[in-house]
């Protein structure tokens, strides 16, 4: 009896460790799956698929959103949360293809038939084009004002990088350069109605008089616009006296400081010279010029400063420029043109010398400036040279 419960228990056991082996080879058949931790709670599982039936809900077509109603348009976009950045673009995108029609056919109706006679004035400053285009854009800006509240110029400049239209004035304070704006705009326009008159290379004394009125009137309303400091910063940038310094001077190289202060001389210089009514005023106004700017720049400085004013020199330099030569180059030959032209210059005015010495005087300075100016120069600048200057070389 013992020895069958002991058989008996023997094969349970070999039973059960062949149904474990089987186990054990069943599994390892089967691919381990990974299962990321955030899943393994009932609450995680129940979060994960409310959000993916969110998301098939959240899906829409673009027509759904599209409106020409554009103030409706921007709630739709802003309630599916589009980005305030891509609202401006959609937006203010709409409203440019709405007005680029009307802007072009403007500017393209002021353009007459090729067969017809043209204003001296392009079409593109006449008053009247420019007066309705700033119409359209100041409607475009102000729709854009109303959907958006945004200035569409403000906004452009910062994405664009493009430069204010008032950049110029950017040294005055911001009210004031919205008047000086406003004002030169005016006189801008005023200036153009009366050139758009221009024809056959004058204008009749009645049109050149109410242009001077034009411009004295902007002479005249602009001080009472800004201060003493701020009319002066207003000069130094932008009136036509600072321009023509500017030319004069460019081969003068001035820093900052100095060209103020040329400036500054200069304005009373030529408060002087306005003033005088004798030859010994005038006389002493460019008497006080001279002594002033020598004070301020210097000896030295001042010997470049009245270089850089003789058309002479500014010959020179501008062909040195052209074919890089240094500007040690053109000094040197400016130099060598002054003694020649000193030199013959006195003996052409000793007592007794005829013309015919003269003219002998003449071609033998020709010939030494060719033999000294032209290893200076190089011959391609020489060439360019020799045709424009004004008193060595025969024409």
């Amino acid at each position: 009896m013992k020895k069958n419960v002991l058989f008996a228990s023997l094969l349970l056991n070999v039973i059960l460790l062949v149904a474990f082996i089987l186990s054990l080879r069943k599994s390892e058949q089967q691919p381990m799956q990974s299962t990321p931790l955030a899943l393994t709670s009932h609450t995680s599982v129940t979060t994960l698929a409310s959000s993916a039936r969110s998301s098939v809900q959240a899906k829409f077509a673009w027509t759904e959103l599209e409106s020409t109603n554009y103030l409706e348009y921007v709630e739709r976009l802003k309630g599916v949360q589009c980005p305030w950045p891509t609202i401006c673009d959609l937006i203010i995108g709409e409203i440019n293809r709405l007005y680029a029609p009307k802007l072009a056919a403007l500017q393209r109706s002021m353009s007459p038939p090729y067969w017809k006679s043209r204003s001296f004035i392009d079409p593109r400053h006449d008053p009247e084009v420019q007066g309705r285009l700033r119409a359209l854009k100041d409607d475009r800006r102000l729709l854009i004002k109303q959907i958006l509240n945004i200035d569409i110029e403000d906004f452009e400049e910062k994405l664009s990088g493009e430069i204010p239209k008032d950049d110029d004035l950017s040294f005055l304070p911001e009210d004031k350069r919205a008047l000086v704006y406003a004002l030169r705009q005016s006189t801008y326009d005023r200036w153009n109605a009366i050139t758009k008159t221009f024809r056959n290379g004058r204008f009749l004394p009645s049109q050149e008089a109410e242009r001077n009125r034009v411009k004295e009137e902007f002479d005249t309303q602009l001080p009472a616009i800004l201060n003493k400091e701020e009319y002066l910063e207003y000069q130094l940038r932008l009136s036509d006296r600072a321009n023509n310094l500017r030319r004069n001077l460019e081969f003068f190289h001035a820093n900052e400081s100095e060209f103020r202060a040329v400036f500054q001389i200069d304005q009373e210089y030529q408060k002087m010279l306005a003033s005088s009514v004798s030859q010994a005023e005038r006389e002493a106004a460019v008497t006080y010029l001279k002594v002033k700017l020598e004070s301020q720049l210097g000896p030295e400085r001042y010997a470049e400063y009245r270089r850089a004013n003789d058309p002479n020199y500014d010959v020179l330099a501008q062909v040195a420029a052209h074919y890089n030569l240094p500007e040690e180059k053109v000094v040197e030959a400016y130099n060598i043109r002054e003694e020649l032209i000193s030199k013959y210059l006195k003996m052409s005015l000793e007592p007794g010398i005829g013309n015919d010495v003269r003219e002998g005087y003449s071609r033998a300075m020709e010939q030494e400036a060719r033999q000294k100016l032209l290893p200076i120069l190089g011959e391609a600048a020489f060439k360019d040279y020799a045709p424009i200057e004004n008193s060595i070389f025969k024409k």
